[in-house]
């Protein structure tokens, strides 16, 4: 399986997570990964699935496009194309 996500995925991870004040255990049982498995996205070393990438971008509120370096925009736009105004209508 040929890992097609860009280097700075797990950078961005790994600074979401602690931005969000989170050790790795923390992180994976929340999102149901384990500890071994957020490290190595982390690092670059694990593959990553689209259901994972999802997961993650929801977490942490952020776009997918962003964490795929598809997009500049780090924000969650919602259908209409605007951004929205609260987190929780990010999903």
């Amino acid at each position: 399986m040929i890992n097609i996500f860009p280097k700075s995925f797990g950078a961005k991870i790994r600074t979401l997570r602690k931005e969000a004040g989170l050790k790795q255990a923390e992180l994976g049982l929340a999102v149901g990964l384990s500890h071994d498995t957020i490290s190595g996205i982390e690092r670059g070393k694990a593959l990553t699935n689209m259901e994972t990438l999802i997961t993650l971008a929801q977490y942490f509120h952020v776009s997918v496009d962003w964490l795929l370096e598809l997009s500049e925009d780090k924000e969650i736009q919602n259908p209409s194309g605007q951004r929205s105004a609260n987190k929780n209508d990010a999903i």
